[in-house]
């Protein structure tokens, strides 16, 4: 696709979630757009078929995070880019490291992972956010 003067590269983004937790996971797809609102116009088209190819998990043995890719045509690889827990004191989310996130999901989840082992999360949202501001935090291949 040839681009065009003011465009720029954006990434599309997932809110996987449960409960007061969600992580934002960035596949190494981009929409080329001239601002943001194009680029959510453009994500809209896909998002509904990428979500599904990503399956989120925390897994209590291996105290880490597993995110399954279903082989397909549009990315291969994404990252947790962001770690976020409701506040409903605050009535706001707060961005928090890895480890405070996981901290506070096996705190808050102790007797279901203890039976389960496992937690999984489920899409609810999608965004763009330019290709410049996102950091690698969890590299998932």
């Amino acid at each position: 696709m040839d681009r065009i003067e003011n465009q720029s590269d954006y990434y599309i983004l997932f809110n996987f979630h449960d409960g007061y937790y969600s992580l934002t996971v960035v596949p190494n797809y981009i929409v080329i757009a001239t601002d943001t609102k194009e680029g959510l116009n453009k994500a809209c088209e896909v998002q509904s078929i990428l979500y599904k190819l990503i399956k989120v998990e925390f897994n209590l043995q291996s105290n880490d995070f597993i995110v399954e890719l279903k082989n397909n045509e549009y990315f291969d690889k994404v990252i947790i880019h962001e770690y976020l827990a409701y506040d409903p004191e605050k009535g706001e989310d707060a961005t928090l490291t890895k480890e405070q996130f996981v901290a506070l999901l096996k705190e808050d989840y102790k007797e279901y992972l203890e039976k389960n082992g496992r937690l999984t999360f489920e899409s609810n949202a999608y965004g763009v956010v330019p290709r410049t501001e996102v950091h690698a935090v969890n590299e998932v291949s």
